[in-house]
């Protein structure tokens, strides 16, 4: 009876001393399956809207909705002008540390204004998402856009544009 209470004791201890197996391999996972669990976070992308400049009258467009990526100085200069009063600053993009880009909608009589509400880079996209209203007519044509600038270090390959948190276009950054 001794004997049969000593080896139910030893039993008993060998079995809550050694780890179950088949729970250590469940809590395991691959690297494979930790990237896939591990979602990529948008991190926040600053960018600096630019002032004062105008899209010349020789830029036409058929879309609604267009996003210009622009490229160096020269393609700027053809693209906008210089809108000087005697109270705003203007501050030219420097194209070695920034990218510049636009959003231009189409040429309207309704009064228009856009402002970015966030942008992200996730997974190598740089996600745009801009607020876009629309106001009462107006007794002339203007061309709504918003001209900005983000650094050229930001490691994305493609620009994605929101209005209004709807999806509208893709660009590559190259």
């Amino acid at each position: 009876m001794k004997s049969t209470i000593i080896f139910c004791l030893a039993l008993l201890l060998t079995s809550t001393s050694c780890p179950d197996k088949k729970k250590q391999e469940d809590t395991k996972s691959s690297p494979a399956q930790t990237q896939l669990n591990q979602k990529a976070t948008p991190e926040k992308v600053v960018t600096n809207e630019l002032q004062g400049f105008f899209l010349k009258n020789t830029y036409k467009q058929e879309e609604n909705i267009k996003l210009l990526i622009i490229k160096d100085e020269t393609e700027f200069g053809n693209l906008f002008g210089i809108g000087k009063t005697m109270t705003n600053t203007i501050v030219k993009p420097d194209f070695n540390t920034s990218t510049v880009a636009a959003l231009v909608l189409k040429p309207s009589n309704i009064q228009t204004s856009i402002q970015i509400e966030s942008a992200t880079n996730e997974s190598g996209i740089l996600n745009t998402n801009f607020n876009v209203k629309t106001g009462e007519k107006q007794s002339f044509t203007s061309q709504p856009i918003y001209l900005f600038t983000f650094n050229k270090n930001v490691p994305a390959k493609q620009i994605q544009l929101l209005i209004n948190g709807e999806k509208k276009e893709i660009q590559h950054l190259n």
